[in-house]
């Protein structure tokens, strides 16, 4: 029992002068446990006050003072965050292109329909959703439900049933507003959007993170074997030897990304909305994670540090760029959803989708992929000049 009991305290000895492997041993999952109490906090309670105030898109094609009431009613909620729009060609933009989960339209006649009489069309709205954000969509939904069945319940206390929740029980065909929903991408095809191609995107990340942290390891690796100071003392370089292994990890993080592209064309039926917006998201998340790469190669002294850390600031990035939690749940969190903004998942599924289904001009994607070609040019440098700091040491 002796050597067993020695055996482990070496092995915990290890563990605890190894700052790094530590920290993530019984350090990180505590920060794990705080960011889902954040956002397990901010959805507790009961009602439409445990929702995050949703951000939705509300045209009034109606124009009478019915559906401007309406249009006031859904300003005034707190679990709505409306903006007006006079037209629906620019609200559709907006979806399609990411900046919004949904729209809303209130059709002619909408403004009647609302009159709180028994009988008759019940109002029209059309609902334009973002088809890779279900929850927004559901939610919004419901909400429209909610605002709309208001005017019957006032007409069933009026009638003495109350509070008028007994009419729906009674009656569950009754029908409050008649929703018209369309699920926004490249109209221009005019086909339905394939479901794999909303999936794809977070699959392709996915194997981005794996390549770029096998990368990073390996650099790793080869410094704690003495592998890299002996391709320094050659003629090489270390700019040559960084070069190499910038250029490997990207031709494999291209590699993944079309291996898994040509699946999702062959065996899936997904058709990309243009070839040469596709080529650049490919190229820029690419090069995104090959800085990433760089930046992990020089955190951790020992292989286990270094995939502790790069695994752990992968998955914060997923979960803040909606790889993991949906963006919605973070809103109700104002320094998280200010976070997510510059997760370099969430740019990277933006220029993926933008290629595959939202129909994305060369223009509309020059955005996410410079932001991209930015990240991962600032985390090289980064990487780079605390690789030259290691040299030195």
């Amino acid at each position: 029992m002796g050597p067993v009991l020695a055996m482990a305290a070496k092995d915990l000895r290890l563990l605890v002068r190894d700052r790094m492997g530590f920290f993530f041993v019984f350090f990180f999952p505590t920060l794990y446990a705080i960011f889902f109490g954040f956002i397990g906090s901010a959805m507790r309670g009961g009602g439409d006050e445990g929702l995050p105030a949703l951000a939705v898109i509300v045209v009034d094609s109606d124009g009478t003072e019915g559906s401007k009431a309406f249009v006031d009613r859904l300003d005034a909620a707190p679990e709505l965050n409306v903006l007006r729009l006079a037209s629906r060609d620019e609200a559709q933009d907006r979806v399609r292109g990411g900046k919004s989960p949904a729209y809303v339209v209130l059709k002619p006649g909408f403004g009647e329909g609302m009159k709180p009489v028994l009988g008759g069309e019940p109002p029209e709205v059309e609902l334009g959703v973002d088809p890779s954000r279900a929850a927004e969509s559901a939610m919004l939904r419901g909400l429209l439900t909610k605002h709309t069945s208001e005017r019957f319940f006032a007409l069933a206390e009026s009638f003495g049933f109350g509070s008028g929740g007994a009419a729906d029980d009674e009656n569950p065909s009754f029908e409050s507003v008649r929703v018209d929903l369309i699920e926004v991408s490249d109209e221009n095809r005019g086909q339905e959007i394939n479901p794999w191609a909303i999936s794809f995107p977070q699959g392709i990340v996915w194997g981005l993170m794996g390549a770029a942290l096998g990368f990073a390891i390996g650099l790793v690796v080869e410094r704690r074997q003495g592998t890299l100071a002996r391709l320094q003392m050659s003629p090489v370089g270390s700019r040559r030897i960084l070069a190499g292994k910038a250029v490997a990890c990207f031709v494999s993080a291209v590699g993944v990304t079309v291996v898994l592209l040509l699946l999702g064309v062959v065996a899936f039926g997904i058709r990309p909305s243009s070839y040469v917006t596709l080529a650049l998201a490919v190229v820029s998340t690419a090069a995104c994670f090959v800085g990433l790469m760089m930046f992990f190669s020089v955190l951790g002294r020992t292989e286990a540090a270094a995939s502790g850390i790069g695994w752990a600031s992968m998955c914060v990035m997923a979960m803040l760029g909606g790889g993991m939690v949906p963006l919605v749940f973070l809103q109700r969190v104002p320094f998280l959803s200010a976070l997510s903004h510059v997760s370099p998942v969430k740019r990277s599924i933006l220029a993926l989708e933008g290629a595959l289904w939202r129909g994305f001009s060369v223009a509309e994607m020059a955005v996410p992929c410079i932001v991209l070609l930015a990240m991962g040019a600032g985390a090289f440098g980064i990487g780079v000049m605390l690789f030259r700091r290691l040299e030195s040491t």
